[in-house]
């Protein structure tokens, strides 16, 4: 894919997909972060006299439904203070408002709340892309979701190119596959082994030793005989999960934390051999050997 900053944007009018999905509580933003990242991006465009349609997702709301929720509203107030301008939120895709109003930054409401973006719906995917004149992709976290926003938008832009913060993310990580130093540690967390399968692959071959966290680590536990209950756990992936371990470079928590439910019932922190049946695990330590392997690494890929 090319790069924004290689192509002539004056005066154009960009559709930018970004990574907001922040934590939200009351209204108020939690964590900011992805937020932030977003700022190079969008300021490059401004300076350039370009106009900017945002594209997010926030949260997993019914798709297809409005809910209050799960609005990008608050996040629109919140860069409007960190940017100092006017952010217009809009909430339909056949608006006649798409960089027409007085503000050079809007934002499209949550694009879960549209219908087919789960399933990478080309028409969806179709009606992103040619919103404006270049579709910029700057979502490094969600690059490996193959959904309408990610995926078939970027095929039926007009023009597509990658935004100053994934060129930023994938000199990295390219740095981090072809030159570094050793002891070499990968952290990698989210739901599941499916959508890291090709990077986790990649880092098996070249890491000493790979942490993992969240729904993965769950595969990783089960496929390696041990009782889950009834974790998020990607069953599809057990034979996968298990070649991977043979290398012996995934280093599996020893003790978590377990419920009844996602809601809290019952929470106990349990060695990895006492979870039981009717229980899920929500969280795990950081056990002093993954400590003593983070003090220790020359690069660590997180």
């Amino acid at each position: 894919m090319i790069n924004l900053s290689s192509l002539n944007i004056a005066n154009k009018n960009l559709v930018i997909r970004v990574d907001m999905n922040v934590p939200i509580k009351d209204g108020r933003i939690l964590d900011s972060t992805r937020i932030e990242a977003c700022i190079p991006t969008i300021n490059y465009a401004l300076k350039n006299n370009a106009k900017v349609l945002l594209v997010s997702h926030l949260g997993r709301p019914l798709e297809g439904n409005f809910e209050e929720s799960f609005s990008l509203k608050p996040v629109a107030n919140f860069l409007g203070e960190v940017i100092k301008s006017s952010i217009d939120v809009i909430d339909k895709l056949d608006s006649v408002d798409f960089f027409k109003s007085s503000s050079n930054i809007q934002i499209l409401e949550n694009v879960r709340f549209f219908d087919g973006e789960k399933r990478n719906c080309e028409k969806l995917g179709k009606k992103l892309g040619c919103l404006g004149d270049i579709y910029v992709f700057d979502a490094f976290g969600t690059a490996h979701r193959e959904q309408a926003s990610t995926h078939s938008a970027i095929e039926n832009a007009y023009i597509a190119c990658a935004g100053l913060l994934l060129e930023k993310e994938e000199k990295f990580l390219s740095q981090a596959l072809k030159k570094y130093d050793r002891p070499y540690l990968a952290i990698i967390g989210g739901a599941k082994v499916s959508t890291k399968l090709a990077l986790l692959k990649q880092i098996n071959e070249v890491a000493d030793y790979i942490i993992v966290g969240g729904g993965i680590a769950n595969t990783f536990l089960k496929s390696s005989g041990l009782n889950i209950g009834n974790s998020l756990v990607e069953d599809s992936m057990l034979e996968t999960a298990k070649t991977i371990l043979e290398k012996g470079k995934i280093v599996l928590p020893k003790k978590v934390v377990t419920s009844k439910t996602f809601e809290g019932e019952n929470i106990k922190e349990v060695t990895i051999n006492e979870v039981d049946n009717d229980e899920m695990i929500l969280d795990l330590f950081l056990e002093q050997e993954s400590k003593a392997l983070i003090k220790n690494a020359k690069t660590i890929l997180w």
